[in-house]
């Protein structure tokens, strides 16, 4: 994601058995709020393929995913037959975001993340999150 709201998505997909001649896939975004598909494209797959990779895809106007507002799209992807007849479907929800580490610091979209803490309960009843010596 970057600072103008333009997301970019990389698709990998198994399938479990060879791809038949004429196959293809289809994609398709959905808005967070169901409200309108953002792109839908088709793309050939190889016959007796397994594996399909798709990168680059760039997505306008995408609301950056965070843990107070996680902005989730749907991603649909049909495995189709020669017929252009949908054989599988599976749906994933998917999240845009930026992760950088800007002078030693870690930000999520821009925003500095403290991290408290490594493999330590921080909270206690009475100390809150003071850490004892022991």
């Amino acid at each position: 994601l970057d600072l103008g709201g333009l997301g970019r998505l990389r698709l990998r997909v198994r399938l479990t058995a060879p791809a038949p001649r004429g196959s293809s896939v289809r994609m398709s975004l959905v808005h967070p709020d169901g409200s309108a598909c953002l792109f839908t494209e088709v793309a050939a797959i190889c016959e007796g393929c397994c594996d399909w990779e798709r990168g680059g895809l760039c997505v306008p106007g995408v609301r950056a995913w965070s843990a107070e507002s996680p902005a989730l799209y749907n991603l649909i992807i049909e495995l189709l037959c020669d017929s252009g007849a949908c054989v599988q479907a599976e749906c994933a929800s998917v999240g845009f975001r930026s992760v950088t580490i800007t002078t030693g610091q870690l930000c999520v979209n821009g925003v500095p993340v403290l991290i408290a803490g490594a493999n330590v309960h921080e909270m206690h009843p009475r100390r809150g999150k003071a850490v004892t010596e022991k």
